[in-house]
């Protein structure tokens, strides 16, 4: 027995080809799974461990207009007062902090003179800020009232070095500053992402772009803890905004952990783990695939030595086992080079998510649940497939076995017999060859098309995104441009008759986009969209998804699909909130597929001004639409772009100006920063494929090795054969290809596209011929690149030493 078992050992040397094989389908089934699974594990260790290390604010209290920073001493008494914290517990700090713009050099990515969204924020070099705090990636941090700080990426973006000048367009007028260094920030995630821009000004500065005499007042004060729980949380910031209401006007009280762009990132990854566990399971099958075929080879060249074996009295279970022995030993280097190989993934992967992300730093753990799935699936995936292409010596006598019987090699069936009327030599004689060893085919066939069709679903998946994105805004958005006039500016008759009049503009219309708090999930902000409901700013019934639009001027509300799915609402619930001081309780009558904003509720605006205008009818400063913003529609053959510059650097009054290419842009790079995963995937899922081909063929190829020696002998040239072997290749890669197209469409439109479907926004599948054409060319190289090589391994030896072995 034991001599037995070292022949199967010193085997895997003498079969090193074969050995390899399996050894690279192990590695695979190791290496992609963990890397996929411990992706989204690394990420979101990185950014909850950030939150602590760099002190992300629980909360974030914003005023409606400026105050004295003293407010800070009020802020730690009241928290004292109400709850059971210290002073030592928690940190308050207060910044100047608003929202301005500026352009872009064009040095970059960015076009010259793209307008940029940026928040401008205060910075003391001599007494940086422990909450909400920010790395200082290259530079110095602003010395003088004339330098700044800028968010890495945005700087990356748009080209920008340090030394550049820049100009901010604020309610003061143009300010410009050198650029002295470049921060990465806990509070915000990529620019690339966002499209939201970060400069940081020292306190000098501040005073004077704002034309501010005196000390630097403040707008926004963050609040953090070294331990809260949620519902702690929810109950003092209650208190808070009640006790801070007496001695001045509190806006928003953002619960910033819940909030912020890192808890998108978070839901994100939501979708991510997802992904990369249905790719998990699909490479376990494909490994699997390449195992049985393998096996099933081996065993079937070693037929007449088992039946000698047989015949001595080993028993069968003993046979099995030593196969089973083989691949337990080939595991160990699979395993081993696999973890090599997961880890360089998983470094490559970790960073490039990081710093497309905005993460500050980078982490490659294994996790223990990652690395136990995965040995414990492989373990299951390899013996399993293993036994079973062994099974069939259970079915055999000795006898059988010497003779080297098989079930294979039967010229018959219906395939067999429609191969045979082919009129074309060559190709007939590929589908009678394929159809002698159906199972070695049929397998290959079957690893092929699942490698395929997890490739061509997640291809369809990724062009799918960008077609309803660019779908949405070229048919459903009809506004030009949206300017932010903010709400004190409601009432502003000349500013708006002024904004109306420009030159080139053609329609205006009232709008309201504002962040508001949930009353009944106080801790999630959403964005509340007021229009009309006939408004000619939108084709708002092509996006409709469920249920039916609100009735005009009815406290009727529509969530957008992200909202609904996940935070919880279906038609029929009751949604609370608060608007400008005013409690709304709205019916939720309908879902909608929103792009503006996925996390939106929408109203209409009519209903909105009967509650929120503070001044009665008749009084000089209620405005006749209670509004922050305006949509715009430009006439044809103006320059929408001369009229932006000019309304955002003649108009100081106005916040922002920005196209709908701006948000189009923000909400695509939002949805890529999941197409980058899927299209990851997509490669990953397209190299398996290929491998999978490659092994299987390979496998095929080599051991006809005899028989293409004996053609050669009767005459066929290695230019017959190869074009021959060929055609068996294209005609797998077919045979792959028809279901793959079928199964494709299938996985697209039921795993990936409701995935998506289920929280974030409705995607509309696109079968891109393109794709499709892709797709079908990867298969002809695929094809091509594994028959040339399997061949050239089977006809390199002698005919008269392969003939001699016969």
């Amino acid at each position: 027995m034991r001599k037995i078992y070292k022949a199967a050992i010193r085997d895997l040397w003498f079969h090193k080809s074969r050995s390899f094989v399996i050894v690279l389908a192990l590695v695979l089934v190791t290496a992609f799974p963990i890397a996929f699974l411990d992706l989204p594990y690394n990420l979101e260790n990185i950014i909850v461990e950030e939150e602590t290390e760099y002190g992300l604010a629980h909360l974030n209290v914003f005023y409606k207009d400026t105050i004295p920073a003293n407010i800070t001493n009020n802020i730690e008494n009241i928290i004292t007062d109400n709850s059971e914290f210290d002073k030592g517990q928690f940190i308050v700090e207060s910044r100047m902090q608003f929202s301005s713009k500026m352009q872009a050099k064009g040095a970059g990515e960015l076009p010259v003179d793209t307008w940029i969204n940026v928040d401008v924020i205060s910075i003391d070099k001599n007494n940086l800020a422990r909450i909400n705090q920010v790395v200082l990636e290259k530079g110095n941090y602003p010395d003088t009232a004339e330098e700044a700080v800028m968010l890495e990426s945005q700087a990356i973006a748009d080209g920008i070095v340090i030394g550049d000048k820049v100009i901010i367009y604020s309610f003061n007028g143009p300010y410009t500053v050198t650029i002295s260094g470049f921060v990465k920030s806990i509070e915000y995630s990529s620019y690339q992402i966002s499209q939201f821009g970060l400069l940081m000004l020292n306190p000098d500065g501040i005073t004077q772009m704002l034309g501010i005499d005196g000390d630097m007042p403040i707008t926004s004060t963050p609040i953090y803890f070294d331990k809260i729980d949620k519902d702690q949380l929810i109950i003092l910031a209650d208190k808070l905004e009640e006790e801070l209401n007496k001695i001045t006007e509190v806006a928003l009280i953002w619960f910033v952990r819940e909030a912020s762009f890192r808890e998108g990132l978070q839901d994100a990854l939501k979708l991510t783990s997802e992904y990369m566990f249905a790719a998990s399971i699909f490479i376990f099958l494909v490994a699997g695939v390449i195992i049985f075929v393998v096996m099933n080879r081996y065993v079937n060249e070693q037929k007449t030595t088992l039946g000698a074996i047989f015949s001595y009295g080993v028993k069968r279970r003993s046979i099995i086992l030593s196969y089973v022995l083989k691949v337990a030993i080939l595991s160990l280097f699979g395993i081993f080079f696999g973890l090599i190989l997961a880890r360089e993934m998983i470094k490559y992967l970790v960073n490039d998510m990081a710093e497309s992300w905005g993460l500050i730093s980078t982490k490659h753990d294994f996790s223990v649940i990652s690395i136990s799935f995965t040995l414990v699936s492989s373990a299951v995936v390899t013996y399993t497939f293993t036994i079973l292409a062994v099974a069939n010596l259970l079915k055999m006598t000795p006898y059988e076995a010497m003779r080297g019987k098989t079930n294979e090699l039967k010229n018959r069936g219906l395939i067999f017999m429609i191969g045979s009327v082919i009129p074309i030599k060559i190709v007939r004689n590929a589908v009678k060859n394929l159809t002698r060893n159906r199972t070695r085919s049929i397998l290959t066939i079957i690893a092929f098309t699942l490698a395929l069709s997890f490739a061509w679903s997640l291809a369809y998946t990724y062009v799918s995104i960008d077609y309803t994105v660019n779908n949405y805004y070229t048919n459903n958005v009809n506004f030009d441009m949206e300017i932010n006039i903010g709400f004190q500016n409601a009432a502003n008759t000349v500013l708006i008759d002024n904004i109306t009049s420009t030159t080139g503009i053609d329609n205006v219309e009232p709008y309201v986009n504002q962040l508001v708090q949930l009353t009944d999930i106080p801790e999630k902000l959403t964005f509340l969209m007021g229009y009309y409901r006939n408004t000619s700013m939108f084709e708002i019934d092509n996006i409709l998804s469920e249920g039916e639009w609100f009735d005009t001027n009815s406290s009727e509300i529509v969530l957008s699909r992200y909202v609904a799915g996940s935070f919880g609402f279906e038609i029929g619930d009751i949604l609370r909130f608060n608007l400008l001081d005013t409690q709304f309780n709205m019916t939720v009558v309908g879902i909608a597929n929103e792009l503006i904003s996925s996390s939106s509720i929408i109203v209409d605006i009519e209903y909105l001004n009967n509650y929120i205008n503070p001044y009665p009818e008749g009084h000089p400063l209620r405005p006749t639409v209670f509004n922050n913003m305006l949509l715009v529609t430009i006439k044809d053959g103006y320059d929408i772009n001369e009229i932006q510059d000019h309304l955002n650097k003649d108009f100081p009054e106005i916040i922002g100006a920005f196209t709908s290419d701006f948000y189009h842009q923000r909400f695509s790079s939002l949805a890529n920063s999941q197409s980058a995963i899927i299209l990851m995937m997509t490669t990953i899922s397209l190299i398996v494929g290929a491998v999978s081909i490659f092994t299987t063929l390979l496998i095929a190829i080599v051991e006809r090795e005899r028989e293409l020696a004996l053609l050669q002998v009767f005459g066929y040239t290695r230019i017959n054969l190869s074009i021959q072997i060929l055609f068996e290749g294209i005609v797998v890669g077919l045979a792959s290809v028809i279901p793959a197209f079928f199964l494709a469409k299938y996985i697209t439109v039921n795993l990936w596209v409701a995935i998506v479907n289920k929280t974030l926004f409705e995607l509309t599948p696109n079968f891109s011929q393109t794709v499709n054409e892709q797709m079908i060319f990867f298969v002809m190289i695929s094809v091509v690149l594994a028959v040339i090589p399997s061949f050239r391994a089977a006809t390199k030896r002698k005919i008269v030493e392969v003939l001699r072995e016969e």
